[in-house]
């Protein structure tokens, strides 16, 4: 673990990507990958009743750091809606430019009916097939009153220095409910 920290933290260059195209080992400002600070904003359309609109923030340093998240679903008719937030401590690794894993532990409120907690745990895996193009699937298992719920999702994104654009499909589910559809987004990272 002490030696994938390591590596992890010598990728960190702190300057601009040089101009060429060619790919090395190192992560620079405004990379996707290891981000010191990265936003997501993405609208998910889950049916003509109902949509979500979804934030997230992720801040560290090398291989760690923290994640915040929040989705807001809102219900046509009948007016409804329903928030899920979460909060992890990451532990990032990543040795080369074309993949990063993660392993982020912390908790989860639901708020709908009424305010409910409990336990989160989430592995999300950034892989960059080539520098403008990247796939991400975050899985985020959770426990609430004894109740599991889990949330998978799965992301493609066009990758431009400090920004992507990413569409992708995300599926909640808690019990036998499942709320699920595409989403379209964006990201900036720095």
């Amino acid at each position: 673990m002490t030696e994938a920290i390591e590596e992890t933290t010598d990728r960190i260059e702190l300057g601009r990507r040089p101009d060429s195209d060619t790919e090395d080992f190192f992560r620079y400002i405004g990379d996707p990958d290891l981000p010191f600070i990265r936003t997501d904003f993405q609208y998910q359309h889950v049916d003509s009743q109902l949509y979500g609109l979804d934030g997230r923030i992720e801040a560290g340093y090398g291989s760690w750091g923290i994640q915040f998240r929040h989705t807001h679903y809102e219900e046509r008719k009948p007016d409804d809606s329903l928030g899920l937030t979460g909060i992890h401590g990451l532990f990032r690794v990543s040795w080369s430019e074309k993949l990063e894993l993660g392993l982020g532990l912390g908790g989860i409120l639901l708020d709908g009916d009424g305010e409910k907690g409990g336990f989160s745990a989430t592995f999300p895996v950034n892989l960059y097939p080539h520098r403008r193009f990247s796939l991400r699937f975050a899985p985020a298992l959770s426990h609430i009153n004894g109740n599991p719920l889990s949330d998978y999702d799965l992301s493609v994104g066009v990758v431009c220095q400090c920004f992507s654009l990413r569409s992708g499909y995300r599926w909640l589910t808690a019990d036998s409910e499942t709320i699920n559809g595409p989403y379209i987004g964006v990201s900036i990272h720095y």
